[in-house]
């Protein structure tokens, strides 16, 4: 047996099953491990403590794990608990370094904060010598038998990433939640959550008990090298990962703009995102960073933290609960969701009695039956998680439907796109182009303030023209009369002209609007934005290639989900049925103002009331000119931007002596 080379082989099989992206099986490499295992017993002169076969864990120690200084302060961050906390660090940095940018804006690199044990590795000449925890700070105790067990954690650096000489790193210990509900099984007295299990687990004495527990690990912190290496940024270090076979945690971003940072956070957190609950592993925030090294040691560091880094924080509450049923909802796309009922649960002063699932994947993973006892959460004071099935009763299982619940046509499967853990998502959806809540949550979406921006149309009125047959589209809205809308019920001659008003008032569309407003499959706000900055045109969408579509910055899977609409002409022969001139689709154009302008700095402005174009289009002009958006009306508050039917926030604003701007004469601070 040649010891280096199968050496070499377990640990790039090992690397590839810890990413989701196996090359064997479990079988065929548990079989290799025992092979290794059993040569280096005949032969334990080959015995190297860095071997795959050394992850069982050593013998057990007594007395106190040794305390070992860290050769950097191993500091906690400062925490952000609102999106004003947030703007007002992206725009301190802003004016500490911004001078080093063409436009002024700093650039960030946000990532997600995994609620886990922070830890610290040393390598010499690139292998693995010492593991210590946070501690104090300024010391930390030595955990290095405990963290070899850890699979993600590179004991040997591949060959070429890294030359000779020390290199520290980094990162957060964590174990997933089903791992940690699987370990439960085996126990007597089940461990509560999962920062709990790491916590105990790598203070374990005895590292072969560390070893049968399933921790994980992210890197996340480049500390220091002894020589150069390849990047000079947070996103560089984080690309050096993967070729150094240590993980990240997924959805990492560089953003450009405050705007683009608090875009980030919430597709995170936000009330309508997934992406949490699609993690396998348990998140307590987004991390903040000045993304380029030079100028993080530009900033500093303060007593206690880094003053170049920020934690965007989202409080959790958690309770139990017990499931009453699933029923099913169908969206815009025609995805069809599972709805999770329990019986009322009272959590941070909130009833719960239902939490949707981003896709029936989600269900089937958790495995959860009706009777059982599940761990809800509470993310943000908002959005309601089924976190994990705590006990399971063994009672009716919930299956995917064959029929849409709605039209009672046939179901459907499509598998795509991963999610945290590397498995394949099953989205479950109605085959029924007609599906009236398909329709309805189409139109709904198309007139909302953040696509169209259309007052007045709201879902009753929706559900009756969709159930009318007036409406398949939200084209057929510029359709309507006042006649028309007459015939709805508690319809009125006056509500009828203006609904019409409303709608004709919004008939020059921008393009990223546009193909909003089309509820294309995986093609939200940012997505639309990207394709229609890089196409210009209605045209040149209409003849997008997948290749032109990659170079939009759209990622692979949406690339394809996009195409395959394209495919199917509906950009071309929904204009057969409609009049020309319907809708006039503006061609792209950034609206906003040239980003190095700082005419805003200083400013921290709120806005309220009903304004000429989306509300957003106007924070993004004053934070790519220097000021701060704010969401209500404080002692930092130096401006309120009002539009029409203005509420509180505009008494509040005079009472407090607070300049009062209109939409004119904010449009002239721009000039």
């Amino acid at each position: 047996m040649n010891v280096t080379e199968t050496r070499s082989t377990l640990n790039k099989w090992n690397y590839a099953y810890r990413i989701g992206q196996p090359i064997v099986s479990d079988l065929e490499f548990d079989k290799l491990l025992a092979e290794l295992a059993t040569y280096e017993a005949a032969h334990p002169e080959l015995v190297d403590p860095n071997s795959p076969t050394q992850r069982i864990g050593v013998e057990p120690f007594s007395g106190d794990f040794a305390t070992v200084a860290h050769n950097a302060p191993m500091l906690s961050i400062t925490n952000s608990y609102s999106n004003e906390e947030t703007k007002a660090f992206c725009a301190k940095m802003n004016g500490k370094i911004g001078h080093h940018y063409k436009h002024h804006n700093v650039e960030f690199c946000v990532d997600l904060k995994i609620d886990g044990c922070a830890v610290s590795l040393r390598y010499k000449d690139g292998v693995l010598v010492q593991a210590l925890t946070r501690g104090d700070g300024k010391t930390g105790e030595d955990i290095t038998a405990n963290v070899k067990t850890i699979l993600d954690v590179p004991l040997k650096l591949p060959e070429g990433v890294w030359h000779g000489g020390e290199l520290e790193i980094r990162g957060e210990i964590y174990m997933e939640r089903a791992g940690l509900a699987n370990y439960n099984k085996t126990q007597k007295k089940p461990i509560s959550n999962t920062r709990s299990a790491v916590a105990g687990s790598i203070k374990l004495k005895d590292s072969r008990e560390a070893a049968k527990r399933p921790l994980r690990f992210f890197a996340h912190t480049f500390v220091s090298a002894s020589e150069p290496l390849p990047f000079e940024t947070q996103s560089g270090f984080y690309t050096w990962c993967f070729t150094a076979n240590m993980p990240v945690a997924p959805h990492w971003a560089v953003c450009w703009t405050i705007q683009e940072v608090i875009q980030t956070c919430d597709k995170f957190y936000g009330e309508e995102s997934t992406v949490i609950q699609d993690l396998p592993f348990d998140t307590d925030g987004a991390v903040i960073r000045v993304n380029n090294f030079e100028h993080q040691a530009e900033v500093g560091i303060g007593a206690t933290s880094p003053n170049y880094c920020l934690a965007h924080k989202v409080e959790k509450f958690e309770a139990t609960a017990t499931v009453v049923d699933v029923d099913w909802s169908v969206g815009s796309s025609g995805a069809i969701t599972p709805r999770v009922w329990i019986e009322p649960t009272l959590i941070d002063g909130t009833v719960i009695q239902k939490m949707s699932l981003s896709n029936v994947s989600l269900l089937q993973k958790h495995g959860v039956r009706k009777g059982d006892i599940v761990l809800i959460e509470k993310a943000g004071k908002i959005i309601p998680r089924l976190v994990c099935v705590v006990e399971s009763k063994g009672g009716e299982e919930f299956l995917p439907p064959s029929q849409c619940p709605v039209c009672d046509e046939p179901t459907g499967i499509i598998s795509g796109g991963l999610k945290g853990d590397g498995q394949v998502v099953k989205t479950l959806f109605c085959t029924n182009e007609d599906c009236p809540a398909k329709l309805t949550r189409k139109i709904q979406k198309a007139v909302s303030r953040d696509v169209l921006n259309i007052d007045g149309i709201g879902a009753e009125t929706i559900n009756a023209l969709v159930e009318a047959g007036h409406v398949k589209s939200f084209l057929d809205l510029y359709l309507l009369t006042e006649e028309t809308l007459l015939t709805l019920p508690r319809s009125g001659k006056n509500l009828a002209k203006k609904m019409v008003a409303a709608i004709q008032a919004r008939k020059r569309i921008p393009l990223a609007k546009f193909l909003q407003a089309i509820c294309i499959p995986n093609t939200g706000e940012r997505v639309c934005e990207k394709i229609a900055a890089h196409f210009k045109s209605l045209d040149a969408v209409t003849v997008a290639t997948h290749s032109e579509l990659l170079e939009s910055g759209i990622g692979e899977y949406v690339a394809q989900v996009f195409m395959t609409w394209l495919d199917e002409g509906w950009l071309v022969d929904v204009w057969a049925d409609y009049p020309p001139h319907l809708v006039d689709v503006d061609d792209y154009k950034d609206t906003a103002v040239a980003p190095d302008s700082q005419k805003l700095a200083g400013m921290v402005i709120c806005i309220t009331g009903t304004l000429s174009q989306p509300r957003n289009h106007f924070q993004k002009l004053i934070e790519v000119n220097g000021g701060v958006v704010s969401s209500s009306v404080t002692g930092k508050t130096t401006h309120l931007l009002a539009g029409e039917d203005c509420g509180s926030k505009l008494a509040k604003a005079q009472k407090a002596g607070i300049p009062v701007l209109t939409e004119e004469e904010f449009d002239a601070m721009m000039l």
